[in-house]
């Protein structure tokens, strides 16, 4: 019976040993754009809580800042449209902002 479960422990390693890291699956192939790590760039020079980056469910590329400073907003805001984002901002009621910078992805078609 210990035989048995030590065997069943290597098994439990192996599928840790054998699986491919996430860099290397296909949807870890689509880069950040220069557009994209610009926008994080003049984000971070502002008073931000957190800044994250993802696709959305459409394949649009999506960065998601939050602050507490409605001053950061309109500076953010401002920066996010001069590179082309489109800006949707949302206040919550602790009055924490979250300003997403959304950009349509290129390699993504929509249906009609």
């Amino acid at each position: 019976m210990n035989r048995e479960s030590d065997s069943h422990k290597r098994d439990d390693r192996d599928i840790w040993i054998d699986r491919k890291p996430a860099s290397v699956r296909e949807s870890s192939k689509i880069c950040m754009n220069d557009t994209q790590k610009e926008m994080i760039r003049k984000a971070l020079e502002h008073e931000i809580v957190d800044i994250r980056s993802y696709r959305g469910y459409r394949g649009d590329l999506l960065i998601e800042v939050v602050t507490l400073s409605s001053q950061s907003v309109e500076e953010i805001d401002r920066e996010a449209k001069a590179l082309g984002f489109e800006v949707v901002i949302q206040q919550d009621a602790i009055f924490e902002y979250k300003i997403f910078c959304i950009l349509a992805a290129d390699d993504i078609y929509t249906l009609k």
